[in-house]
C-alpha cells in the first residue's frame, strides 16, 4: 500500500477563536458537494438531484444508521450541508435569496425537518457576485443574506469566494461573519478564505481568520481519489507551522471531506480517517448513504479514532517525520 511514515505529536497551542459558542469540538456531518455536485436535473434524475427530497432521505439515513446521537453530541454527525446550487438563479423582487423549485421554494421547511431529527442545517454562500456555479452571490447583500439565513433557521454557513475579488477577502469575510453574528442566531461559520489567498500566492493571517471563522479551508477540495487525499495531507504536513498553533475549541483547520464512495479502497479510507482524526479537523462525509458499505460505516463510526484524534485534548497533531514505507501515528496530551 502506498503509505508514508509519519509521527504526529500533540502540542500545546494558543487559541484565537471566534467566540460564538459554536464548534467547541470539531464538527461532524454530511455534505452534498463531492458526491452529488450540481446535479439539478430532477426531471431525469429525481433520486440524485439537489432537492429537499435528497436531503430528507440523507437525514433519515443518518438517523437509521445511528450517525446522529442525541445522547452523545460530541460523537454525533449532526450537520447536513447544502453546497452550491440550492438557490434559484435569481433573487426575488426585494433582493432576497430564494430556493429553487426542487426545494418547494422554502428552506425553512427543510430546516424544520432537520431540527425535528436533532440535525443542524447548513447552506453555502459565495461572497462574490455569483457562486462557483453561477447562482446569486452575496456581494452587496451581506446583511440581508445573513438575516435571511437566520430567519430560515440555518445552523451553519459555508462562505466561499469563487467569484470574489481577492483584494476584498480580508474585509468581506469579517464583514459577513459580523452580520451573521449580529442576527443573534448561533451559526457555525466555515470559510474558504485562506484557500483563495493561497491561490494568489498570499500568505493568510490565520490569527485574523480565526476571529471570524469557526473553521477554514487550508487546501483545495478533497476529490474522490487517493492522489487528492495524499496531496492534501502533504500540504498539511509541510505547512502546519502556519496554522496549527491557532486551532482549538471554536476554531479548526478544515482539510475537506472524508471520502467514502468509489474513489478510495477500504485501506485508503482507513488511512484518511486516521489522519483526519489525528489532525483534529471537522469530519464531513460526502457519500451516498443509501449505498454506504458496512465496512465504511463502521470506519466512520469508529469512536475510538474520533476520541483519540478529534476530541482527545482538542489539539491538532503535527507531522513529525516522513519516510516512505509505513505510517506511525502518535498523539499525546500535555
Amino acid at each position: 500500500m502506498r503509505e508514508t511514515l509519519l509521527l504526529l505529536v500533540l502540542t500545546l497551542a494558543g487559541t484565537f477563536a471566534l467566540d460564538n459558542g459554536v464548534a467547541l469540538t470539531p464538527p461532524k456531518g454530511w455534505r452534498s458537494w463531492e458526491r452529488f455536485r450540481c446535479n439539478t436535473d430532477c426531471d431525469n434524475d429525481p433520486q440524485n438531484c439537489i432537492s429537499s427530497q435528497l436531503f430528507e432521505v440523507m437525514a433519515d439515513r443518518m438517523i437509521e444508521e445511528k450517525f446522529v446521537l442525541d445522547y452523545d453530541p460530541e460523537s454525533s454527525w449532526d450537520y447536513i450541508m447544502l453546497d452550491d446550487c440550492w438557490s434559484d438563479l435569481k433573487r426575488d423582487d426585494d433582493g432576497k435569496l430564494r430556493t429553487s423549485y426542487s426545494f418547494g421554494g422554502r428552506i425553512q421547511e427543510l430546516a424544520d425537518y432537520m431540527h425535528a431529527r436533532k440535525i443542524k442545517l447548513g447552506l453555502h454562500l459565495d461572497l462574490g457576485p455569483r457562486t462557483c456555479n453561477g447562482y446569486p452571490g452575496s456581494k452587496g447583500y451581506f446583511e440581508q443574506d445573513a438575516q435571511t439565513l437566520a430567519e430560515w433557521g440555518v445552523d451553519m454557513v459555508h462562505l466561499d469566494a469563487c467569484t470574489a475579488n481577492v483584494d476584498d477577502l480580508d474585509t468581506d469575510f469579517p464583514a459577513m461573519s459580523n452580520y451573521l453574528n449580529k442576527t443573534g442566531r448561533p451559526m457555525y461559520i466555515s470559510c474558504g478564505w485562506p484557500k483563495y489567498l493561497l491561490r494568489k500566492g498570499i500568505q493568510p493571517d490565520y490569527r485574523k481568520i480565526a476571529k471570524y471563522c469557526n473553521s477554514w479551508r487550508v487546501y483545495e477540495d478533497v476529490e474522490d481519489s487517493w492522489l487528492s487525499v495524499t496531496k492534501a495531507f502533504d500540504y498539511y504536513g509541510n505547512n502546519t507551522g502556519h496554522f496549527n498553533e491557532i486551532a482549538g475549541p471554536g476554531a479548526w483547520n478544515d482539510m475537506g471531506t472524508v471520502v467514502g464512495d468509489y474513489g478510495l479502497s477500504y485501506d485508503e479510507q482507513r488511512v484518511q480517517m486516521a489522519l483526519w482524526s489525528m489532525m483534529s479537523v471537522p469530519l464531513f462525509m460526502s457519500t451516498d448513504l443509501r449505498k454506504l458499505s458496512t465496512q465504511s460505516k463502521d470506519l466512520l463510526q469508529n469512536y475510538w479514532l474520533e476520541d483519540l484524534g478529534g476530541y482527545y485534548g482538542n489539539r491538532p497533531g503535527y507531522r513529525f517525520r516522513k519516510v516512505r514505507t509505513e505510517i506511525l501515528i502518535s498523539k499525546y496530551s500535555a
